[in-house]
């Protein structure tokens, strides 16, 4: 069976770094959301707004992913686009069909959306390239972007909304990755709920990383780190140790400042960790929403 590795991942933010109070109504969002008033408690801090307009957006955030291709000489054989929260899957399609497939060497025309995961979209999209690779594809590029339009919309009862741009290569060719994807799982919630409400207290992010890891050996005090959900601090630290993980292998240090990504945080957080100089290379990937929860198990080749 073939060996799947991530050949690319790079990600931009928004240009504006804005504070949670500096959020329109925030007061009032507040008390609408039925949550104490405390910073201290949950680590409340910044999310990143875009001053560009969406398809920009996404163009101009693909660009470490243009240089990145150009010099590997590497063509694109399939494009999967993760279906956004907050915006058209339709507008975000078409800006990935106008400013983001011509600039991609290669077939280009394999452009497909993967939706109805919420924030599981991205996991959904790595399990799907991996299959692609093994039915013959050699390359395949993964995309999610995110543009938050109203901005009281940004603030929610577990997490800030960034706007984002994330891009990251599915490749064959393990010589030449630095991550190896060792499983992907994705499970459905048997008793999906209507919101996200739920989330917090069912065993679906426990059952499937902790399923994905037996199924490989791993012991879960052997994974180096495990990357979740940019939610208010307290919340994932509670989520992720009910997933079965000490705090020390739990990784909130970029949550404060980056904001949450929807699906694309644990990918966001995988490479700011390397990036800060953070050690290990056996780690844990998990995202959860209505009706699913994914992990990966990714190891770092160098």
């Amino acid at each position: 069976m073939t060996t799947v590795g991530i050949r690319h991942l790079s990600f931009t933010l928004g240009d504006q770094r804005v504070s949670y109070r500096e959020l329109p109504d925030i007061e009032q969002r507040i008390r609408e959301l039925n949550i104490p008033d405390d910073e201290e408690l949950w680590n409340w801090g910044y999310c990143r707004r875009s001053s560009k307009d969406y398809p920009a957006f996404i163009v101009d955030g693909c660009g470490e992913l243009f240089a990145s291709l150009a010099a590997a000489g590497i063509e694109i054989d399939a494009v999967l686009g993760c279906a956004p929260l907050h915006n058209s899957t339709e507008r975000f399609m078409a800006a990935l069909r106008s400013g983001v497939v011509p600039e991609l060497a290669g077939s280009g025309e394999r452009l497909r959306c993967v939706s109805d995961r919420d924030c599981v979209n991205v996991l959904q999209a790595l399990a799907d390239a991996r299959d692609l690779i093994r039915s013959g594809c050699r390359h395949v590029l993964i995309m999610a972007a995110e543009k938050v339009e109203d901005e009281r919309s940004r603030f929610r009862k577990y997490s800030v909304f960034s706007d984002f741009c994330l891009a990251l290569v599915v490749s064959g060719q393990l010589e030449h990755c630095e991550y190896e994807i060792v499983d992907v799982q994705i499970r459905v919630d048997p008793r999906p709920g209507e919101d996200t409400s739920g989330i917090l207290t069912r065993n679906l992010e426990k059952e499937c990383v902790a399923g994905l890891l037996a199924e490989h050996g791993v012991a879960a005090a052997e994974i180096s780190r495990f990357f979740y959900l940019n939610l208010f601090q307290p919340i994932a630290e509670m989520k992720a140790m009910h997933t079965g993980f000490a705090a020390s292998q739990i990784y909130t240090a970029a949550t404060k400042e980056i904001g949450h990504c929807y699906g694309a945080d644990p990918f966001i957080n995988m490479r700011t960790d390397l990036a800060t100089g953070g050690g290990g290379h056996t780690y844990a990937l998990c995202a959860s929403g209505r009706g699913h929860a994914g992990a990966a198990l990714v190891r770092r080749l160098r």
